[in-house]
């Protein structure tokens, strides 16, 4: 099967009024019980209403049939919606609510059975029940029929105190709002957790010492382990009702080569790993729960360089050839730009897994603002790949590294873009189509949203990372010294850029979708920074006392401008998540106007000759080795803690 709509789906329109035309429905239109209470749940929020008939509204009737693809059709102030599903249903009321179809009809079909979308809820930001509620309203209205909750660790485990300890751990009661808002609107929610590697956030504590083999990575040689893992899969189970569950288990470097090693010496990664599967997948099979987990593991094990896209070796070949059939491979790859590449790995994944998932990404990470052309630079060859191979799950990843410093409201601009290709024969929707459907959606401005998104460009060999301009260092300047070195008209080309974005986005009101002032207000501050780094180091390498004034005369608006955009961060962090993990994006913020006021005095000191030089300024890279450091860590100071493996 080929999930692409062959029949073209909605063409280029002219932009309309999408406050009029409110859909009216009654128990006549619409006959069955879910999509009745589908309209009841998108009628909180958008215009669309029960038996209040009108001037200027619409009369709506809905037919749920299974073997339909999505028909919409209207004409004279009335509208039908065909689907076999209420997700579909639910994108048809989006397509009307845009006014995309006034007059005439609109087919679409996808064989994607299950399109999703992965809300990272362990970086730091816990979305708020209410503000996960929101995410997946908008989510059924653009045809999306599941939605995972990636939480590492981020749910609370009866008899497990540090088990989300000071991290916004969902209740099962909070989990339980989610499932039940996400039902009425015909959405699957599928918990994505972590059953092996990626647990740091727990093995951190003393009180998991005896359940970790290294620092990220479960010691699946002790029985604690499947204790505790037995509580995680009892908490999802009791939660959703959806019996497929994430496992992750993705990454899980160092297997076996911690205190599992110490404990019971050597012993081949691939055979922990296929016997820790067994075990969980047993578990799984008590709560008649569905695994599955991230394929990487499966593929880096079966090659001496452990490299998730390289070929198995003649031995490792065993390793694929030993994965369960009853537990799902999830292929992630979003990256690669290339659609022979994803078609080579997704018969790999094929010859083992019969049902394997695909998961992109909507590049939210380590991202300030949604970034818009690196998400259609592998989503198009991604989907298209998946077309061939008969593909018929596929998923869209949001995650939040680094800290969850992005604007989580301007990827909903990439669920739209992502949504439109699925529906639409995997074809580039126009930007008047798309402007429709985000205004009604997602009461944004597209076009500004995809200007926000240029503050990082991170397809080429110079990219620019906006979120490695705001963590630099002012002294030090990591990230600014790697970037000038290797290209010295690079800053200059970046000032401009974020000059434009800014002029652009100034006086922008605000929306539900992204919050542009705070867009804006980064675009500033970056632009404000590159320039006082031009000036800066000019200044210090000709000792000019007038020039190093200069600089210093700029310092305290920078200040400031950290200062407000804490306060933005601030706004936009406690309306949307639990206020565990703020103290992240505080600390950073605070730390850099600390160090703008150090630079401030040590440019004071220099200039009153009780200093010679400084030091940090002094220093500098000739050849960049590797890429640049993006993350905060490697950019607020070249200091690394003592760390073990253990």
């Amino acid at each position: 099967m080929n999930p692409l709509n062959t029949d073209g789906g909605l063409q280029e329109v002219a932009v309309q009024d999408v406050s009029s035309g409110t859909l009216n429905w009654t128990n006549d239109t619409v006959k069955a019980p879910a999509v009745r209470e589908l309209l009841s749940v998108l009628g909180a929020e958008y215009p669309v209403v029960q038996g209040v008939a009108g001037s200027g509204c619409v009369e709506l009737e809905v037919v749920l049939d299974a073997g339909s693809p999505l028909v919409v059709s209207a004409d004279s102030g009335r509208a039908t919606v065909t689907a076999a599903e209420p997700s579909q249903i639910a994108r048809g009321v989006g397509i009307l609510l845009s006014r995309l179809c006034v007059d005439g009809e609109i087919v679409e079909r996808t064989g994607f059975k299950t399109r999703g979308v992965m809300l990272d809820c362990s970086r730091s930001a816990v979305m708020k029940p209410s503000y996960v509620k929101q995410y997946i309203t908008r989510l059924s209205l653009l045809g999306y029929n599941m939605v995972m909750l990636y939480t590492k660790d981020t749910y609370k485990l009866p008899g497990e105190e540090y088990f989300g300890y000071l991290r916004g751990a969902y209740s099962m009661d909070e989990i339980r709002e989610i499932d039940a808002h996400a039902s009425r609107l015909g959405v699957e929610v599928v918990a994505c957790i972590q059953a092996l590697g990626h647990l740091e956030p727990v093995l951190r504590w003393p009180a998991y010492a005896d359940v970790r083999d290294t620092v990220s990575v479960l010691h699946t040689g002790a029985e604690r382990t499947y204790e505790l893992i037995s509580k995680m899969l009892d908490f999802w189970s009791q939660a959703l009702g959806s019996r497929r569950i994430h496992l992750g288990m993705d990454e899980s470097y160092g297997l076996g080569r911690g205190r599992f090693m110490d404990a019971n010496g050597y012993r081949p990664p691939t055979e922990l790993f296929r016997n820790h599967l067994a075990k969980v997948r047993e578990l799984c099979r008590l709560r008649k729960l569905r695994p599955i987990i991230w394929s990487d593991m499966c593929f880096r094990l079966s090659n001496s360089e452990m490299d998730y896209y390289a070929e198995p070796s003649a031995s490792g070949s065993q390793v694929l050839e030993q994965i369960p059939e009853d537990v799902q491979l999830a292929y992630w790859d979003y990256y690669h730009q290339d659609e022979a590449f994803y078609i080579r790995r997704l018969k790999a994944h094929q010859a083992i897994s019969s049902g394997t998932m695909m998961a992109s990404g909507i590049w939210t990470w380590p991202q300030l603002w949604y970034n818009h052309r690196k998400t259609a630079d592998t989503v198009a060859p991604c989907i298209s790949a998946c077309g061939k191979q008969g593909v018929e799950e596929i998923l869209f990843t949001m995650w939040g590294d680094d800290g969850a410093c992005c604007d989580w409201s301007s990827a909903w601009a990439g669920a739209c873009y992502c949504a439109e290709r699925l529906f639409n024969g995997n074809n580039e929707p126009g930007a008047a189509l798309m402007e429709s459907r985000f205004a009604a959606v997602c009461r944004g401005n597209y076009g500004d949203h995809l200007l926000a998104s240029e503050m990082s460009v991170v397809n080429d060999d110079a990219g620019l990372q906006a979120s490695a301009v705001l963590w630099d260092d002012p002294l030090l300047g990591i990230y600014w010294k790697e970037r000038q070195a290797a290209d010295g008209d690079f800053w200059p080309r970046a000032l401009q850029r974020y000059r434009r974005i800014s002029l652009g986005l100034e006086g922008r009101p605000a929306g539900s979708a992204g919050d542009l002032t705070h867009a804006a207000l980064i675009a500033g501050l970056l632009g404000k920074k590159i320039e006082l780094s031009c000036e800066l180091h000019q200044a210090y390498r000709r000792r000019s006392p007038r020039l190093i004034e200069s600089v210093m005369r700029m310092i305290p608006d920078i200040i400031d401008m950290y200062e407000e955009l804490h306060l933005s961060f601030r706004r936009q962090w406690h309306d949307r998540c639990k206020t565990f993990g703020f103290e992240v994006i505080q600390g950073r913020l605070a730390s850099l106007a600390a160090r703008y006021r150090e630079l401030r005095m040590r440019l004071g000191e220099l200039l009153a000759g009780r200093i010679n030089e400084i030091a940090e300024l002094d220093e500098t890279i000739s050849t960049p080795k590797g890429p640049p450091s993006t993350h905060f860590e490697s950019l607020s100071s070249a200091y690394v803690n003592s760390v073990t493996t253990l």
